[in-house]
């Protein structure tokens, strides 16, 4: 512990308990799934209203953790395996290889096949 405080980073117990943290838990078990709000709020024992406004407390959105699982899942993906860019798309829950490909060039800036490229080989 005293490793990462020095370098600026600390556990915090309290983020265990952040609603987006369970959130993402219960997507990241399931990425492909077609995970809806209402889904999720029920098996968090919530309605979706309380989901939302809990997650808007917290400063972000169900779409936005949704995407952030997806995106990471599929960062990993990309780099530690040799599954297409396709299948890696269907593999985080995207029907359309366009729309997925275009989400990952906003969300780190570059495409996956770009990404692709510049990995070690």
């Amino acid at each position: 512990m005293l490793a990462l405080a020095e370098l600026g980073l600390r556990f915090d117990p309290s983020r265990l308990n952040r609603i987006a943290t369970r959130v993402r838990r219960l997507v990241g078990s399931d990425a492909p799934r077609r995970w809806r709000a209402e889904a999720v709020a029920r098996q968090l024992g919530m309605s979706e209203a309380t989901l939302r406004r809990r997650l808007e407390r917290e400063d972000t959105s169900f779409r936005r953790v949704l995407q952030e699982v997806r995106m990471g899942r599929a960062l990993v993906l990309l780099q530690s395996s040799e599954l297409s860019v396709v299948q890696v798309a269907l593999e985080v829950g995207y029907d359309s290889v366009s729309q997925f490909s275009a989400c990952f060039r906003r969300h780190f800036g570059q495409s996956p096949r770009q990404l692709r490229g510049a990995a070690p080989h």
